[in-house]
């Protein structure tokens, strides 16, 4: 009976208490950090399907613009060629770029999942 009022005492201790509100607040830290990583990751997979798109778009505004022009020759016949190859080279190199900062940030997230887990599982023995 003793030890049960002396888990009593400090339960409602104000260390105890204290501590509790420190917890609180370090759990909504890390949920805010976990939100703010899962926006960013959004952020960059949509920045992915715009360059995807607007390559996409490119590729038309080309090539409508070569099947309406009766001035385009075999002289200039490189110029619309040279061009979307620049920027197909372009846009891999960015999408390339995108998914590596996709893959580190999943890294981060996940990183930060692992850490509220660590300091819940290290206390649960109490």
């Amino acid at each position: 009976m003793a030890d049960a009022d002396a888990w009593l005492a400090l339960h409602s201790s104000a260390a105890h208490n204290m501590q509790k509100i420190v917890w609180e607040t370090d759990q909504k830290a890390f949920d805010k950090r976990l939100q703010d990583e899962e926006d960013e990751l959004r952020s960059v997979r949509d920045g992915i399907y715009k360059v995807i798109g607007m390559y996409t778009m490119f590729q038309g505004v080309i090539f409508m613009a070569v099947s309406q022009s009766s001035l385009l020759n075999c002289a200039l016949a490189w110029c619309p060629g040279s061009l979307c190859a620049a920027v197909y080279l372009a846009t891999i190199i960015v999408v390339v770029q995108r998914l590596m900062a996709e893959d580190l940030l999943k890294n981060e997230i996940m990183e930060t999942q692992l850490l509220p887990s660590s300091v819940t599982s290290s206390f649960s023995f109490f």
